[in-house]
């Protein structure tokens, strides 16, 4: 039983996402209902609401990056520079494709929800940092002045999340951190 709501709901955001990055995140449930083919009552079974459905998005996409770092971090076939590129171009997979609309209308409309990447963020500089001594001791990168990199990625990251930067740069997030990579 429990393994059929895990995937009725796994399946419900996984639409709530196509919705969001084909209308925004101003769809109705009955929209939702529509593209799933089920009632509205049905989804109300799994979410109390569209607020709730948006967080537990969140949190299993946060979830689901958490677990992809510490499996970059704890891979000892990759060397540290792959473990770095492999760390900063790392995104959620189990929900299907974020899109920038998504990200540009969690930012705008549901800043709580947005603020759940930050933590992210932090726990992802975290362990680049842990990568950056490495290999500082190794030789294998330059000494870098760890306040000052800390700054520009974290600058570069919210630059890049910023919405008019992605609406005008035809570019996705994850291509637009390749290329700061």
């Amino acid at each position: 039983w429990s393994s059929d709501v895990f995937s009725s709901d796994l399946r419900i955001m996984m639409a709530a996402i196509e919705e969001i990055n084909q209308n925004g995140i101003k769809f109705t449930m009955a929209d939702l209902a529509t593209r799933l083919a089920v009632s509205k009552s049905t989804l109300y079974t799994h979410f109390s609401s569209k607020e709730e459905m948006i967080g537990t998005i969140m949190d299993s996409l946060m979830s689901n990056m958490q677990r992809q770092d510490e499996e970059i971090m704890n891979n000892n076939e990759l060397s540290l520079q792959e473990k770095m590129k492999a760390l900063l171009l790392s995104e959620p997979k189990a929900l299907g494709a974020i899109g920038n609309r998504f990200i540009i209308d969690l930012k705008r409309h549901l800043p709580e929800e947005f603020k759940k990447g930050d933590k992210c963020q932090h726990r992802k500089w975290q362990m680049v940092e842990i990568l950056l001594n490495q290999g500082i001791i190794t030789g294998d990168f330059r000494s870098v002045d760890l306040t000052i990199t800390k700054v520009m990625f974290n600058a570069t990251i919210n630059e890049l999340l910023n919405p008019n930067f992605l609406m005008h740069s035809n570019q996705t997030l994850i291509d637009a951190l390749g290329k700061m990579t």
